[in-house]
């Protein structure tokens, strides 16, 4: 099939099969009482919003052009987005995340992980980044000195 976006927020969905859409390249799916996401047939993948569900896993090592991804309000406790290395936008308040490793995501910009659990986040490999948002975590330092643009 040759749908590249698909909007189906906030629908009541308790599943959702994406597999049938390799060309995907949009995904908005918040606001559903969605357990499970399975993205890895959708290698195309650029932008994914699946804030407000009650995902416990998600799998994002099969979609290498994830640019922007935001999943918030989630029981997630961890995410590797080591493979999602053109990601420039990530949202992830509101979870139970102990750890945000952005050590493969040179062209980070903008990254919000608000209300988690981190308790250390390292910047030095992320030289583009230029809004971040990470209070209210366990984190006690904070350097930015290898972000001159943060603002």
């Amino acid at each position: 099939y040759s749908v590249t976006e698909l909007d189906v927020g906030e629908q009541g969905l308790t599943e959702l099969d994406v597999s049938r859409y390799p060309n995907l390249k949009e995904l908005h799916c918040g606001g559903n009482p969605l357990t499970t996401l399975d993205v890895s047939q959708n290698p195309n993948l650029e932008t994914l919003l699946c804030c407000d569900n009650p995902l416990t896993t998600l799998d994002l090592s099969h979609n290498p052009n994830l640019e922007d991804v935001s999943y918030t309000q989630q029981t997630l406790t961890t995410l590797n987005i080591s493979h999602n290395t053109n990601l420039a936008k990530q949202v992830e308040y509101e979870n139970n995340i102990t750890l945000s490793d952005c050590h493969h995501n040179p062209h980070l910009r903008y990254l919000t992980c608000w209300w988690n659990k981190i308790t250390m986040f390292d910047s030095t490999r992320n030289p583009n980044l230029k809004n971040l948002g990470v209070s209210d975590n366990r984190r006690t330092t904070l350097d930015l000195a290898h972000n001159p643009n943060v603002a």
